[in-house]
């Protein structure tokens, strides 16, 4: 499995032995085909992926 972000040192809380970190900022082609290309040669095909990009809100939200 793999995670990427702009910055993998933003990252440094999330850890697991099975989750490789690597560094891509989504509004690059080149980055996105570097990123691609190395999971493929690494993993023979990329089976699924989960676009988590955004942020979040925690509490009640309050109309006007």
């Amino acid at each position: 499995m793999y995670a990427t972000a702009r910055n993998p040192a933003k990252m440094d809380g999330f850890s697991h032995p099975r989750i490789a970190k690597l560094p891509l900022d989504v509004t690059s082609d080149e980055d996105i085909r570097r990123v691609v290309d190395e999971i493929v040669v690494k993993e023979g095909k990329i089976d699924i992926v989960v676009n988590n990009a955004g942020s979040g809100a925690a509490g009640m939200l309050l109309g006007p």
